[in-house]
């Protein structure tokens, strides 16, 4: 993992740190309203349930007297009103964030691939002698796409679950530490055990998709771009049983790493709805009364309801970039080694030169690269 945050700081401009901090910035503001709504909540739903009490406490006494809130009809209108507000205000700013964070990720996949086309159109042509085109139009196209939509953005969708995860984590603490810290033992060891089981098989897969998109690229090509030599030898079968061999391999693992992300959810599910009637069950055993075991649950319920998908998203993210991280080496390895030619066509004079007489050439002698012998001498 660290191998993989190493290279992408290679390959990442410098101006990317700032919109980043940015990007994390905003992530925490998230955060503070997720928890926020799901206070609101449980606070309003504690009300419901006895709106007189509010009255009783003297803080908040003084604030509804202040705000001419007489009655706990008031108490109810103007806390419905309230709670609209809260979630109007948290899911505008949520849809604003995601627009930006797609933003990003987008623009990187575009100068990505920007920068990738521009080194291999002015690389000496002895490059292109001894890479495949299949490899470079993999590498243009799916692998600079694969870079931003499954690394980059499962990064940034981590990040901004495990900011959420951690917000609601610590507002729970806050209200009810003992079945907060059993919440966390039992999530998170269940999360653990099935990262720890799928972690050897994802990156082999993923290891296996790669090699499989480069060679079925170079089958389409050879065999469409060869469609006259194919049907005069009498090969087409030959190309299209080779496309299938590859095909059948990458979605063999395309079928592994969906159905383990999608496995995620219905696994945590089954976990939480267990955790929640243990906590019922634990509450009651501590002495709690009928009303405040229905606010606190309506805080846990609401809780987990917003912890699931976020849990299921980290862990579906994680195994998703484990599975497309072998999709990073090749486009480091050429923007790193060919950093000299990514410039070239900004230092290039755009002038023509002017033929006067004729062009000459003299004592020519040329080999191919990795080879002694001269194809042409003096």
């Amino acid at each position: 993992m660290f191998d993989l945050i190493r290279k992408l700081k290679d390959i990442l401009p410098a101006k990317d740190k700032a919109k980043l901090v940015f990007l994390f910035v905003l992530m925490l503001i998230g955060g503070a309203l997720e928890v926020l709504s799901i206070g609101v909540i449980a606070a309003f739903v504690a009300v419901v349930a006895n709106p007189d009490t509010l009255f009783e406490i003297e803080i908040a006494g003084r604030v509804l007297e202040f705000l001419g809130i007489e009655d706990s009809r008031d108490v109810l209108l103007y806390g419905s009103i309230f709670l609209i507000f809260v979630f109007f205000f948290k899911n505008l700013y949520l849809i604003l964030y995601k627009y930006i964070k797609s933003r990003f990720i987008f623009n990187r996949y575009k100068s990505i691939s920007e920068r990738l086309f521009t080194i291999y159109m002015n690389v000496p042509y002895s490059f292109h002698l001894k890479r495949n085109s299949a490899d470079i139009i993999r590498n243009v196209t799916s692998e600079a796409r694969a870079l931003a939509t499954n690394i980059l953005l499962p990064f940034l969708q981590i990040a901004t679950e495990g900011v959420m995860v951690l917000s609601i984590i610590i507002l729970l603490l806050v209200v009810e530490p003992v079945v907060t810290i059993l919440t966390i033992v039992i999530l998170g060891g269940v999360s653990f055990l099935f990262l720890y089981a799928t972690k050897r098989k994802m990156e082999k897969y993923g290891k296996q998709a790669l090699a499989e998109r480069s060679k079925v690229i170079k089958t389409v090509n050879e065999g469409v771009g060869g469609f006259k030599d194919a049907t005069v030898m009498n090969r087409q079968s030959w190309f299209v049983e080779k496309f299938q061999k590859s095909i059948d391999i990458l979605s063999k693992t395309h079928i592994y790493q969906q159905t383990t992300k999608q496995a995620v959810r219905p696994v945590v599910e089954t976990i939480a709805i267990t955790g929640m009637l243990l906590i019922a069950l634990l509450l009651l055993d501590r002495g709690y009364s009928i009303g405040e075991l229905a606010s606190v649950l309506a805080l846990f319920a609401l809780s987990i309801q917003r912890l699931l998908p976020a849990i299921d998203n980290i862990i579906s993210e994680y195994t998703s970039l484990r599975y497309h991280s072998y999709a990073l080496d090749p486009i480091h390895e050429d923007l790193m080694n060919l950093k000299e030619y990514e410039d070239k066509n900004k230092n290039t004079s755009k002038e023509r030169t002017k033929l006067k007489e004729k062009i000459e050439l003299k004592d020519v002698s040329f080999s191919y690269p990795e080879s002694k012998e001269k194809v042409l001498t003096d």
